[in-house]
């Protein structure tokens, strides 16, 4: 099936449901009923209409350029120069978007992902560990639940105010890199959608996903 063909948001701009949010503010509900940690839960109720109010503004509220193709440059930050240029077709997810970079570093896709927007801080963005995400299926934060890359497509996010946001895969070792949307295209009728995310460019390799510190002769 093709990726425009699945059921997707109004080509408007709707703000997309985060799922498990019932359950979460029943159990929240339900332990403040109980007299346990009512000040602590409390601040999570806070921090959660905090995230849902900044993430409304992430997406974009006109019309969704889901037939588009969206261009990205994707720098890899821990190692220069290594980077990537992508296509993407607007109907697929940021989880499409993920395996396309892992992939393009030769790396496996077996650890968990988080895209996030920048917050403000001495002057200046600090993205990484932004509360402000959409993270992997099930990588919800240790307090609420959040927007899920398999769910959210590409076509849906206000680039003009968002233009630049960060991506980390493996929270472990902690691969970081920076994303730039770079404009659109009409598709064609060349295009095949299955390719995509599809590298047109790029320069420089990426690290070995899992290094070897030592020898086998030196253990």
């Amino acid at each position: 099936m093709k990726s425009k063909d699945i059921n997707k948001q109004s080509n408007l701009g709707d703000t997309p449901s985060i799922k498990n949010e019932k359950s979460f503010y029943t159990s929240i509900d339900k332990a403040i009923a109980r007299g346990q940690h009512i000040d602590a839960l409390k601040d999570i109720i806070k921090e959660y209409g905090d995230y849902k109010s900044y993430m409304s503004g992430v997406f974009e509220k006109g019309e969704r350029l889901y037939e588009n193709i969206f261009r990205f440059h994707v720098d890899y930050l821990l190692k220069k120069p290594v980077w990537r240029e992508f296509e993407i077709d607007g109907s697929q997810t940021f989880d499409d978007m993920a395996e396309g970079i892992i992939r393009s570093m030769d790396w496996d896709n077996d650890h968990l992902h988080s895209f996030m927007f920048p917050k403000t801080g001495g002057g200046e963005f600090q993205n990484f560990l932004s509360p402000y995400s959409i993270d992997s299926e099930y990588c919800d934060n240790d307090q609420y639940p959040t927007y899920h890359s398999n769910e959210i497509r590409i076509a849906e996010i206000d680039y003009k105010k968002y233009p630049k946001f960060d991506f980390m895969f493996d929270f472990g070792d902690g691969h970081q890199f920076g994303i730039k949307h770079l404009g659109n295209r009409l598709a064609k009728k060349s295009d095949n959608w299955i390719v995509f995310p599809k590298t047109i460019d790029q320069r420089g390799v990426g690290p070995e996903q899992y290094p070897r510190y030592f020898d086998e002769a030196d253990e």
